[in-house]
């Protein structure tokens, strides 16, 4: 990407459900960590992806080239089912 013509990235999510927080450290059992483990996957992958593409397009003094745009909901924008869609 260095040595290319000026490229620009815009990268839109499908959403992302909501954060559960745990409210104290006591809270963090095995249990805990087990459940919100499909949360932390999905969201891994995404944080990954958009920090690897941000550091590679961001690194020089020309500005912002790469910009991603993600909304929190309850339902992904990915949802195409009947009753997410009515």
């Amino acid at each position: 990407m260095k040595n290319k013509k000026k490229v620009r990235l815009l990268s839109i999510g499908t959403g992302e459900k909501t954060f559960t927080p745990i409210e104290k450290g006591t809270d963090l059992t095995k249990l805990a960590a087990l459940r919100k483990l499909g949360e932390f996957m999905t969201n891994m992958d995404t944080y990954s992806a958009d920090f690897y593409l941000f550091n590679e397009f961001n690194d020089n003094k020309e500005g912002d080239k790469y910009l991603r745009m993600q909304a929190t909901s309850n339902v992904g924008m990915d949802k195409i089912d009947k009753k997410n869609i009515d």
